[in-house]
C-alpha cells in the first residue's frame, strides 16, 4: 500500500442550471455558468511520479492520497502515494499495489499499468477504479479491470477485495449496453472508444462513474454505481443507475461536442459537483479543450463559460477537494510527455498541481 501526502484545488466557476431527458430515457444536461477570470494560480511540484491521475483526502491529517496511471520504473510497481498537499515534494507513504490486485503476467513479467485514473471517499473508505480501457494499440489489457477500496487512513490498507468484472457487468446492462458495448471493443482515443476517467461518491451512498470517452451525441457520460460498497465487500455484482449525459459544451453544443470528463469532484462547502472536462483526444488537443465546470447534480441543462488560468499545467489530469475549504480546488497535471518525465528514474520524475481560488 502507498501513501503520501497531497492535495488540490482547482478552478472558478459560477453555475446556472436547467435539465431536459433525451427521448431515450437517459437524462441529459448541459452546463451553463459564468465567473470572472483569476489571476494565475498558484503551483505546487511534487515528486517521484510524473503525474496525479487520480486523488483523494485521507480523513485525519489533511493529507492527499494519490494514484498515477503510471508504473514505477525500476520496479514496474503500481502505487498509491500520500502527499502533503501545500508543500508537495517527495511522498511522505508509498503503497505497492501489484500483489494485491492481482496483477496478471504476460510471460514471465507483469502486465505493466493499472492504469488507475479516479477516487472518492465513501463512509470511511477511499474507492478507486481504472480506465478499464483497451491498450491506445487497442490491445486487451485486464490489468486495468480495478476497482477496489483502501482506508482513508495515512497507513492505507486494502479494505475489502478488488473486483475485476466492472467492465462486463456495464456491458450487459441492456440500458448501457447502447452506449458502451461497441465503445468496449475500440481503442481510448477513438472516436466512440471506453476511457473510464473520473469518479465521485454521492451523498447518498452511490458513486458516479464518469466517462472520458465515449461522448455520446455530443455529451459527456456518467453512469451511477447503486451498490459500490457491496461490490468491494464481495457481495453482489455492480447495479447501476440510468445513465446522465452531461452536455459540457458552455452553451455551444459544437464548442464542446467531443468534450468528456477527465475528473469530478464533490465540493461539498458549494454543494456542486466540479467537473473537470477534455478532449478524448491526447496532447495539445487535450489541454486546449480544459475547461471546469460547476453541476449542481439536478437533471437540469447548463452550460459554464469558465476562465480560469491552467497555463501551468501541462495537461490538467484530476481534481482534489480539500474538506473544510469553500473556496479553492487543487487540480492534478500529468506531467508523462514534459522533458522525457516517464523515462527517467522515479527520483527525476515530477508532476505539478495548481491550487485556484473560486470567488
Amino acid at each position: 500500500m502507498l501513501s503520501r501526502r497531497f492535495a488540490f484545488f482547482i478552478a472558478a466557476f459560477f453555475v446556472a442550471t436547467s435539465l431536459s431527458c433525451s427521448t431515450d430515457g437517459t437524462s441529459s444536461v448541459a452546463s451553463n455558468a459564468s465567473f470572472p477570470g483569476e489571476p494565475a494560480a498558484s503551483l505546487v511540484t511534487f515528486t517521484g511520479r510524473c503525474d496525479g491521475s487520480a486523488a483523494a483526502t485521507i480523513a485525519a491529517g489533511g493529507f492527499l492520497v494519490t494514484a498515477s496511471d503510471e508504473t514505477d520504473e525500476a520496479t514496474e510497481e503500481n502505487t498509491l502515494a500520500v502527499y502533503d498537499p501545500r508543500k508537495g515534494g517527495a511522498a511522505v507513504t508509498v503503497l505497492a499495489l501489484n500483489d494485491v490486485l492481482g496483477m496478471p503476467k504476460k510471460g514471465k513479467r507483469r502486465m505493466k499499468e493499472a492504469d488507475l485514473e479516479a477516487a472518492t471517499v465513501l463512509d470511511g473508505r477511499i474507492f478507486w477504479i481504472a480506465s478499464h480501457s483497451l491498450s491506445k494499440e487497442g490491445e486487451e489489457r485486464t490489468a486495468r479491470y480495478q476497482f477496489f477500496a483502501t482506508t482513508d487512513k495515512q497507513s492505507l490498507q486494502i479494505s475489502g477485495k478488488p473486483y475485476h468484472r466492472l467492465k462486463q457487468d456495464l456491458i450487459a446492462d441492456r440500458a448501457l449496453s447502447p452506449f458502451l458495448q461497441s465503445a468496449a471493443t475500440r481503442k481510448p482515443e477513438e472516436s466512440g472508444g471506453w476511457n473510464i476517467e473520473g469518479m465521485t461518491a454521492t451523498t447518498d451512498g452511490r458513486i458516479l462513474i464518469a466517462f472520458r470517452n465515449p461522448v455520446v451525441d455530443g455529451n459527456a457520460l456518467i453512469v451511477p454505481l447503486l451498490n459500490p460498497e457491496a461490490v468491494v465487500d464481495g457481495r453482489e455484482a455492480a447495479k447501476f443507475g440510468a445513465a446522465i449525459k452531461l452536455d459540457l459544451s458552455g452553451g455551444g453544443a459544437k464548442a464542446g461536442a467531443e468534450l468528456g470528463i477527465r475528473d469530478i469532484a464533490w465540493w461539498g462547502e458549494r454543494k456542486r459537483y466540479v467537473i473537470l472536462a477534455g478532449s478524448y483526444l491526447p496532447g495539445e488537443t487535450a489541454k486546449a479543450a480544459s475547461r471546469l465546470l460547476l453541476w449542481d447534480g439536478k437533471h437540469v441543462p447548463v452550460g459554464v463559460k469558465p476562465s480560469v488560468d491552467l497555463s501551468g499545467l501541462s495537461t490538467p489530469e484530476a481534481v482534489y477537494i480539500q474538506p473544510g475549504n469553500g473556496k479553492q480546488i487543487l487540480i492534478l497535471s500529468d506531467d508523462g510527455s514534459v522533458d522525457g518525465c516517464k523515462d527517467k528514474l522515479d527520483s527525476g520524475r515530477s508532476f505539478k498541481g495548481a491550487w485556484v481560488t473560486i470567488p
